[in-house]
């Protein structure tokens, strides 16, 4: 064993498992292990467990003597001062909790500023990835209790991973007197790889019990805790041993990204999925990065080396939030958390109920994760550096005490605004001298705005631009959340150690076809459906699930008979510009297709020009048009679709960030739609566009009443009859907006489609440009209030009629 390692082991105190684990010798024996080893582990008391490991000194006790010492001499002191001087007392705590409030602002900025580049850095430092011979032992340890309704789809799901069964052992622990899951189980056919463990009567009846006993039977290298509602991307167990391999030894533990699939079963829900995702998309990058950074786990798609667990002395049964303390642990014994690029999709609480339920599980284990490790601060602050403990602080204390000041904060303010005038007002203003005064409305009003900016920075970078406009109930989502806290704080006055597990199973009967999984290959889709042929006959074609339908649909003739125009849009593209068309030529050429390509020079002043005489030289299917001057993007467009000679029109943007081929999956679709609309699928700009696309989808559907997920997205297939039939008047960035309002005001159907989305090779986008912007705002205006007009008098005249 490396040893560093070794070293920084030796800081905490040994740890010997109450029973021995199996040599690597019977690993082979895996496929022949009966359905349950209870037999082989009878001298495993359920009592042992509770003071084995973590146990010894986590929160078995919430509070020490010194502790309660501590807090006593503390209270007396406020006592005294509320007696003699309550006025200063207010300043200091309302000067503290502003402090609190800035300090979190700030220091949740510098973590999305280091997720933004360890984002950036990660794309270039993914592991390659292990050969079946090359991969170690893994095990899956999936605590169950009263999950008997979950247990069919969960075994399904476990069987689908993608690693090979006789390196793969999953234990499924199950309560003693669980019949509700026992009576599933026998009813379920499990894989050999799989078997079921008994945890043996004992208290406490938590999850990390459990886990302590499936860590006793574990046989493997490595180890992954999942949820009985978990379902994993099917390569993540390839993915984090690839990684493992990868990596120096100090780093023990990998964490995945989590997100909910039943996103959209509720309101509640698409706020929790906005708090996943900035969680676990943007801050945790930030946190991973650095030499000694703390990281508070989460709950589930925990991988670990087995060996260093161990000694770490597995999860404390005591602590609510096992994950939490055991991140600590992690950083107190010197050795390193980092981020696993691949998602398990769980299962989000739809209803303020059970949520609330959690949400107080979560914060109560904060605070005994926070009491237990601050039993001695110094040695803390030792253990884990400066920076560990900072984030201690800020993570673990300051999110949970922050959660309980907000409520007093906002009736403070509530009181300051109905007493205006009143000598109430004046006794509130005097708790405020200058610089306390500016230091909170600093905090109030940036800090305010700051949390909603970054919640819509997250969702757009992301590619979650359906969950922006939740971002305005974010202050009804904190009221939830301070209200959790001081369940939680109720919860660990009365009982400790009380577990409120929550209910699974709650979304079994919703279904969601916009639902976006992101695959092994990073593309969010919830289909694997191959188009084999761009010409099948759309009744035999199976829509897509990604597929979104707007509109109702109607049979077309097949597309097999008819004839394609493709038209690119050009504004000083001399890099881009010949491979693209080559890639279209090629591609088109292999489909048996009657096309064109139309190229529309718009006024470049680099050689696009004389590059596209020389391709119309050596091809006749290419037709470029020049415009003398630059006349915009929307009259490039204008152009070239008043020029199609063909059945079909499809544009695309020249720039080499859309792949031709995507096409294959459009053609089948016009059998049935009327024009069929892409959407870029993890797109390649950069945040400020991507925030602004957002603004301009917002826009759109306010002036127009009509939207889709991705307004501008340069890759659309259409009727030639519609270009025929309307006179199109946008010459700017305004052109897809309009192309839109006109498909919906007149019926037409829409079918929405995602494609992959590539980074520019070279040249420049000039779509985000000042005068761009402002030109697209001026026609939203003018065309909107020339479009209303005209149908007020269209329907005023059919009315007369």
């Amino acid at each position: 064993m490396h040893r560093s390692l070794v070293d920084t082991w030796g800081r905490l105190p040994a740890v010997t498992l109450p029973l021995p684990t199996p040599s690597r010798d019977t690993l082979g024996n895996l496929a022949t292990a009966g359905r349950d080893m209870t037999g082989t582990f009878r001298a495993l008391d359920g009592a042992r467990w509770s003071h084995w490991g973590a146990a010894r000194d986590g929160a078995r006790v919430t509070l020490r003597r010194r502790q309660i010492a501590m807090g006593l001499a503390l209270v007396a002191l406020i006592a005294l001062a509320v007696l003699f001087s309550p006025h200063e007392l207010a300043v200091v705590a309302i000067a503290f909790v502003t402090t609190a409030y800035l300090g979190a602002g700030t220091y949740k900025v510098w973590l999305l500023l280091r997720g933004e580049r360890a984002l950036t850095a990660a794309h270039a430092a993914t592991p390659a990835p292990l050969a079946d011979d090359e991969l170690p032992l893994y095990t899956a340890l999936v605590p169950l209790h009263h999950e008997g309704r979950l247990l069919p789809l969960l075994i399904e799901q476990l069987a689908a991973l993608e690693y090979p069964e006789d390196k793969l052992e999953v234990l499924l622990l199950v309560e003693a007197d669980d019949e509700e899951t026992r009576r599933s189980l026998d009813d379920c056919i499990l894989p050999p790889h799989m078997r079921p463990v008994t945890v043996p009567p004992g208290q406490p009846r938590t999850k990390p019990r459990a886990l302590n006993v499936g860590l006793s039977r574990a046989r493997g290298a490595l180890i992954v805790v999942y949820d009985a509602e978990d379902r994993p991307e099917l390569d993540q167990l390839r993915k984090a041993a690839a990684a493992f391999h990868a990596l120096p030894r100090r780093v023990v533990c990998l964490q995945a990204r989590l997100n909910f699939y039943n996103m959209r079963q509720s309101t509640l829900a698409r706020l929790f999925t906005a708090d996943y995702v900035q969680w676990y998309y943007m801050l945790l990058p930030g946190m991973v990065r650095g030499a000694r950074p703390f990281v508070p786990l989460g709950g589930t798609s925990n991988h670990f080396r087995v060996e260093a667990l161990r000694r770490l002395g597995g999860w404390d049964p005591y602590n609510v939030t096992e994950d939490c303390d055991l991140g600590v642990r992690i950083t107190r014994a010197g050795l390193h958390v980092d981020a696993l690029d691949s998602t398990t999709w769980e299962e989000a609480v739809p209803h303020a109920g059970a949520w609330l339920r959690q949400r107080s599980r979560w914060v109560k284990g904060y605070i005994q994760t926070y009491l237990v490790h601050m039993r001695h601060p110094v040695r803390l602050w030792r253990d884990v550096g400066l920076r560990g403990f900072f984030d201690f602080q800020s993570l673990v204390g300051g999110s949970s005490l922050l959660l309980l000041v907000n409520p007093l904060m906002w009736v403070l303010l509530l009181v300051y605004v109905l007493a205006h005038g009143t000598a109430r007002d004046i006794a509130i203003e005097s708790l405020f001298p200058p610089p306390l005064y500016y230091a909170s409305l600093l905090s109030f009003a940036a800090g305010n705005f700051l949390f909603f900016y970054t919640g819509l920075y997250v969702c757009v970078r992301h590619d979650f631009d359906d969950l922006t406009k939740y971002a305005l109930l974010a202050p009804f989502y904190w009221l939830l959340m301070s209200i959790g806290a001081w369940a939680g704080v109720v919860s660990l006055v009365r009982d400790p150690h009380y577990w409120a597990k929550t209910e699974h199973g709650v979304s079994l009967g919703f279904t969601d076809r916009g639902q976006k999984f992101t695959t092994a290959n990073g593309r969010h889709s919830t289909s694997a459906t191959a188009v084999t042929s761009p010409f099948a006959p759309p009744a035999a074609l199976p829509l897509p699930l990604n597929v979104s339908r707007l509109g109702e649909t109607r049979v077309r003739p097949l597309v097999g008979t008819q004839s394609l125009s493709v038209v690119l849009p050009a504004y000083n593209e001399e890099a881009l510009i010949e491979s693209t068309i080559h890639d279209v030529i090629a591609r088109l050429s292999e489909w048996e297709l009657e096309f064109e390509v139309v190229v529309v020079n718009d006024g470049s002043s680099d050689r696009t020009g004389e590059i596209l005489d020389a391709l119309a030289a050596s091809d006749s299917r290419i037709r470029p048009i020049t415009h003398s001057v630059n006349r915009g993007y929307g009259a490039a467009l204008v152009t070239g679709f008043a020029s199609a000679a063909n059945d079909l029109v499809f544009f695309m943007d020249s720039d080499g960030q859309f792949e031709i081929s995507e096409l294959a999956s459009f053609l089948p679709l016009m059998g049935r739609y009327d024009a069929v609309w892409g959407y870029r699928i993890d797109r390649k700009d950069t945040w400020m566009r991507r925030l602004n696309a957002w603004g301009w989808k917002q826009l759109v559907r306010l002036f127009l009443g009509a939207s889709v997920r991705d307004v501008d997205c340069a890759f659309k297939l259409f009727r030639a009859e519609f270009f025929r039939a309307h006179r199109l008047e946008c010459g700017g960035a305004m052109i897809n907006a309009e192309l839109l309002y006109k498909l919906r005001r007149d019926g037409n159907a829409i079918v929405e489609v995602g494609v992959r989305h590539f980074e520019r090779k070279a040249g420049r986008a000039t779509g985000a440009r000042p005068a761009v912007i402002a030109r697209a705002l001026k026609e939203l205006v003018v065309y909107t209030w020339r479009w209303r007009v005209a149908g007020h008098r269209q329907l005023m005249s059919a009315q007369r009629a």
